[in-house]
């Protein structure tokens, strides 16, 4: 949506913020900018102690409550998952989520969490069948497994337990190609311990560091946590900068983790870390791809990006196995594509090809579709600020048309269910974007229950019903800490009874971009330096401030 208010940049940093910044800023901006950029935990927590007239006091607390339940789940998840993976014998470390929030922030709800992300130790790779088949006996790649993660094909796989989603790691940076020495990151890890039952292992904080850093580069910067995250990790007192060296020079990571962190603590005006960087064309290239102005926009910029893709190339001594790897992206693994395009026609040239432009089709829609709700916001402030009489007269320009689209669609779907693609990542894994849903039209909704309905925007919306009342039905995503606006029963399209396809999501190394975007890193690689590498990818932002040196 936008860069984030400063406010949350104190917040961020570990600092104070100035005495009547927080009194003083607009609170519905403040509160937009925090939900945009994962800061809510983070901003609450100065309000509880420090500002109690913020005006939007009771909102910032249920959010925080909202986001304290999920992490009870996601604890419990992350049990059953410890308990899973004990059951095959596999040794496992838990990466972000909640273990991070647990050592390195203050309390439960200062760093949001969606899902488990856990990363297979490297001796039970050979056994990436097992491992699967122990939380879906029935995946259709669990056999070829192995032979896919031998080969670099599939780095990562999407699981579940219960409702809630688990990523499973088989390498920690996921650049396309294995880590060197992934036995000593191995070595280096830590118990730490669980709510309930025996502990679970965790990175050592150098290793979470350097996974950090490189985890902010592939997302390229898009939510001031991520940010939080590598300040409070540098915060340790004990930390070893002599190991976070040595394990950068071991996989060549550098430019890429020393770029990183020196965007990082410009951005949050905190001192420097130790990390120098090297000079050389990878500096020049880096800055190119990531400059000033694509960085923190919140969650327009994790749509926008797709700058990953030149991440491998940066890396010392593996370019070989980069173009490898980009060979991979372009024309991945017959089963890989059959797995995940399986309701596409044809063969193996065109499922790639339909599902590869399905999916930027997308991804170009769920970019609009934040910037038209990023632009709402802006109207919707604006009608406030010119007072009441105008916020009523837009209410009254744009129900009508929105509750009439509504009666459309379900008349359609009286007539037979109604198909339509879903985009986005609000509904965490219970449908993943780029999938179909079936809509229906029973009688009315229920609590549990995930239903379409029009938005005030016109934007057609997929949520789980949490809440019904006679004039009014609550909405919330599965992936989302913050509840829609309650919305009236003419706005309701349908019942969701059905997706298609529902499989778990795989990742084919580095990205799984469209061919041309990976063709033209391709020919970046080969002429980096040159003029053409540093215009590729770069789409100018009107407004935006200049990238400094």
């Amino acid at each position: 949506m936008a860069r984030p208010h400063p406010v949350l940049v104190d917040l961020a940093a570990g600092r104070t913020p100035a005495p009547g910044a927080v009194g003083g800023a607009d609170a519905e901006a403040l509160l937009v900018s925090a939900l945009d950029h994962g800061m809510v935990g983070l901003l609450w927590s100065h309000v509880r102690a420090a500002e109690p007239g913020f005006a939007l006091r009771t909102r910032l607390a249920g959010l925080d409550a909202l986001t304290r339940r999920r992490h009870e789940h996601l604890w419990g998840a992350l049990a059953a998952t410890r308990d899973r993976l004990a059951a095959v014998g596999a040794g496992f470390v838990t990466i972000k989520g909640v273990t991070a929030e647990a050592r390195w922030y203050g309390r439960a709800g200062e760093r949001p969490s969606s899902d488990v992300d856990v990363l297979l130790a490297p001796t039970d790779l050979a056994r990436a069948d097992a491992v699967v088949a122990a939380f879906d006996p029935a995946h259709p790649l669990a056999r070829v497994m192995p032979a896919l993660v031998a080969a670099g094909v599939v780095q990562s796989v999407d699981l579940r337990v219960a409702d809630v989603p688990v990523d499973l790691h088989f390498d920690l940076c996921k650049l396309g190609y294995p880590m060197r020495d992934p036995q000593a990151v191995w070595a280096r890890t830590v118990e730490h311990p669980m709510p309930a039952g025996p502990p679970v292992r965790v990175l050592a904080s150098e290793d979470a560091l350097v996974h950090f850093l490189v985890h902010a580069n592939k997302d390229s910067f898009p939510r001031l946590i991520g940010c939080a995250d590598v300040v409070r990790v540098m915060a340790e007192p004990d930390l070893d900068w002599d190991v976070v060296g040595r394990t950068l020079g071991t996989e060549g990571l550098e430019t890429v983790a020393a770029r990183a962190l020196d965007l990082i603590t410009r951005a949050l005006a905190v001192p420097p870390g130790p990390l120098r960087i090297p000079p050389g064309v990878r500096r020049r290239v880096w800055g190119i791809t990531w400059p000033d102005r694509v960085v923190l926009l919140g969650s327009t910029g994790t749509v926008r990006s797709r700058r990953q893709e030149v991440l491998p190339f940066l890396v010392h001594g593996r370019g070989a196995a980069a173009a490898g790897s980009a060979v991979r992206v372009v024309f991945p693994a017959p089963a890989a594509v059959h797995h995940r395009y399986a309701d596409l026609p044809g063969g193996y040239l065109r499922r790639l090809a339909r599902g590869r432009w399905d999916g930027g089709r997308a991804r170009r829609a769920a970019l609009r579709a934040r910037e038209r709700a990023a632009a709402g916001a802006v109207a919707a402030g604006a009608s406030r600020a010119a007072g009441t009489a105008g916020a009523s007269s837009a209410a009254e320009a744009g129900l009508p048309g929105v509750t009439a689209s509504a009666a459309l669609l379900r008349r359609r779907i009286e007539a037979g269910p109604l198909w339509i693609p879903v985009s986005g990542r609000s509904m965490a894994g219970s449908i993943p974007g780029g999938t179909r849903v079936r809509l229906d039209a029973p009688p009315g909704p229920r609590r549990g229950e995930v239903w379409a309905y029009r938005r005030p925007d016109g934007v057609l919306v997929v949520h789980r019903v949490r809440r019904v009342t006679p004039d009014a039905i609550g909405f919330q995503g599965d992936g989302c800490v913050q509840a829609d606006p309650p919305v009236g029963p003419d706005w309701l399209v349908g019942r969701v009874v059905a997706v298609a396809p529902h499989r778990p999501a795989i990742v084919w190394g580095p990205s799984a971009g469209a061919l041309r975007r990976s063709a033209r890193m391709l020919v970046a690689a080969a002429v980096v330096g040159t003029r053409r590498v540093r215009g590729a990818g770069r789409r100018p932002t009107p407004g935006a401030p200049a990238p400094r040196p």
